[in-house]
């Protein structure tokens, strides 16, 4: 965990370091860490979403 804290902040990469050392230390899920991503169903919608909406 130090090695990838290190390493991200040497990169220009804070938000990983982060990310990092509040998985570890919270016992976290990287998910849970980090967010999941998942492809969007219409190619054009771009964007950021939360949850389905629509029917």
């Amino acid at each position: 965990m130090a090695a990838v804290r290190i390493a991200a902040h040497a990169v220009g990469y804070p938000s990983i370091a982060l990310a990092t050392v509040l998985q570890f230390e919270l016992w976290m899920r990287q998910k849970d860490a980090v967010g999941e991503w998942e492809p969007a169903d219409d190619v054009d919608q771009g964007g950021i979403t939360y949850k389905k909406t629509g029917g």
